[in-house]
C-alpha cells in the first residue's frame, strides 16, 4: 500500500513539475545578436551598410522579466514585459506588407507568428518580434493611428 501511494505521489509530482516548467518556457526567450537587416524603409537617408555596421554589436535580451536592446547607439529596457503571441493570418500578413511598402517577400514563409511586446503597464512598445519559420525578427515601428497602420522603421534578423 505504501509503495502504491509513493508511486502515485511521484507521478503526480512529476506531472506538476512538467506543467510548471512549460508555463514559463517560450521558443523566443534568450539572448540574441544582430544577424542582418531584413527591411529598412525606402525613405531612409541611411544606407544598408551604415545600418548593418551600426547594429553589428547589438544584443537583444528577451526574457520573461526583461526585454532589452543594447548597442553602442541605443539602449532600450522594458522591465516585466508581456509577449502576446498571435499566429499571422492573411490580414496580419497584409498589414505587414503594407507597413513595409510591400518590399518584403513573405509568401515563402509557412509558419508566421507575431509577438507584440507590452511594458509592465500594458502599454504596447514600438517593438515587436516575428517568428518566420525558423527565423526570429526584431521590428521597430511608429504607430500612426491617423492612417490606422504602423510605419515600419527597421526589421532585423536575430541569431
Amino acid at each position: 500500500m505504501k509503495k502504491k501511494f509513493l508511486y502515485v505521489f511521484l507521478i503526480v509530482f512529476s506531472v506538476i513539475l512538467l506543467v510548471c516548467s512549460r508555463s514559463y518556457s517560450s521558443p523566443i526567450l534568450g539572448v540574441y545578436t544582430f544577424d542582418k537587416v531584413v527591411y529598412f524603409p525606402p525613405f531612409s537617408s541611411s544606407s544598408l551598410d551604415y545600418i548593418e555596421n551600426r547594429m553589428k554589436d547589438t544584443k537583444c535580451t528577451i526574457h520573461k522579466d526583461i526585454f532589452r536592446i543594447d548597442s553602442s547607439k541605443e539602449h532600450v529596457k522594458l522591465d516585466h514585459p508581456s509577449y502576446e503571441k498571435k499566429k499571422m493570418d492573411k490580414e496580419m500578413i497584409h498589414s505587414l506588407n503594407k507597413a513595409t511598402f510591400q518590399l518584403l517577400s513573405l509568401s515563402d514563409y509557412k509558419n508566421c507568428y507575431k509577438y507584440s511586446i507590452s511594458n509592465n503597464k500594458k502599454q504596447k512598445a514600438n517593438y515587436c518580434l516575428y517568428v518566420m519559420d525558423n527565423e526570429l525578427w526584431l521590428a521597430s515601428f511608429i504607430k500612426k493611428p491617423s492612417i490606422d497602420s504602423d510605419i515600419m522603421l527597421n526589421i532585423y534578423k536575430l541569431k
